[in-house]
């Protein structure tokens, strides 16, 4: 019985032994991936836009399309999105060919500042506004603000 429960013990051992190795084989594994997905990711941690001061505070602003397009679309951040200027870039690519599109990141939204300002709705728009005048564009403007979709 002795003889048993010794032999039980070192392949129980020997078991436990081969268990943390692979778990130590795939830590590293992981790291590795990690460190790969992060150079994949690393573009996306600059602003794909500008960075213009309003109220004291940094706002990011992306514009594209034609300035000589009839209307201007303007983009609002929305609240379900963490950067609306990347997830939304498919819809700004195509509809890009036909008006000029303006994307603005609240404050304390995507690549802008957060700042101390209120945010109520006025402030809001005073800066949306300021933000949108600094690039240039010409209206009539057509605001686009976004939000989530509730779908049950």
């Amino acid at each position: 019985m002795k003889k048993f429960i010794h032999g039980l013990l070192k392949i129980v051992i020997s078991v436990m032994i081969i268990l943390v190795l692979i778990g130590i084989v795939y830590s590293f594994y992981l790291a590795f991936k990690h460190r790969v997905k992060l150079g994949e990711e690393e573009i996306f941690l600059e602003p794909i836009g500008e960075l213009v001061e309003v109220n004291g505070h940094n706002l990011h602003v992306y514009s594209e399309g034609s300035e000589d397009s009839e209307y201007t679309l303007i983009f609002m951040h929305g609240t379900g999105y963490v950067d609306s200027a990347i997830t939304m870039s498919p819809l700004y690519d195509i509809m890009a060919e036909d008006y000029r599109i303006i994307y603005v990141d609240r404050s304390g939204n995507g690549y802008s500042e957060v700042s101390g300002v209120s945010r109520d709705i006025d402030t809001i728009l005073e800066e949306t506004k300021a933000a949108v005048d600094s690039t240039g564009a010409k209206g009539p403007y057509i605001l686009v603000p976004q939000g989530n979709a509730i779908i049950e």
